[in-house]
């Protein structure tokens, strides 16, 4: 079996995750959803799922339906094992950067010939990051200070590959067309765009 790619985009609220994910979906690569138990906003696309919280709490269930779940207020997160496995050629999820989910998806990738590639972006100068949130309109005040304590996922990330825990590729704040372009370069992979948009 040809072995097939899943892009892990991380780094803190407002770096452009999503926008990014639905960016390269332009250009054929497939979006992983993450599961979520929160309510669904209008501008939830294909990234997010919402399932019943019982989904996720029931032990027999998550065990088997979840790679991992974990608690963001409120609600409840994850990523179903069905959609790990349906990853074709190219695939990308959004994810918090934390070496234990990491470790459960390399493992369960490493069982699928799947290989996994870590990109972190970069946050955005505070006062881009502010405007973001403001224009999320969902408790922009809480958003923007969760976000300002996320940028120290940075220098976070920065360690982890000085000490060889993660190998990150590093993507700066840019348009969508651009940060696609500088991960299609850092892959050295380029889409065949005769089927997708320019």
């Amino acid at each position: 079996m040809e072995q097939r790619t899943l892009v892990v985009l991380s780094g803190p609220s407002g770096s452009g995750k999503t926008t990014l994910q639905r960016e390269l979906s332009r250009y054929g690569v497939g979006i992983i959803p993450n599961c979520t138990s929160r309510p669904r906003r209008k501008d939830d696309g294909a990234d997010y799922l919402t399932l019943p919280r019982w989904q996720f709490v029931r032990p027999f269930r998550w065990w088997h339906t979840f790679l991992w779940i974990v608690r963001v207020g409120p609600h409840l997160y994850g990523t179903r094992r069905r959609d790990i496995a349906s990853v074709d050629d190219v695939g990308a999820i959004c994810l918090t950067p934390d070496l234990h989910v990491f470790g459960r998806l390399q493992d369960a990738c490493d069982d699928r010939n799947i290989k996994l590639v870590f990109v972190f972006l970069t946050p955005p100068p505070v006062c881009e990051l502010r405007r973001r949130m403001m224009e999320r309109g969902t408790r922009p005040k809480e958003a923007f200070e969760r976000a300002l304590k996320e940028r120290t996922w940075y220098p976070a990330a920065l360690e982890q590959e000085q000490r060889g825990m993660v190998r990150w590729h590093f993507i700066a704040p840019g348009t969508p067309p651009q940060m696609a372009n500088k991960l299609f370069a850092a892959l050295d992979w380029f889409p065949d765009l005769n089927g997708g948009s320019p």
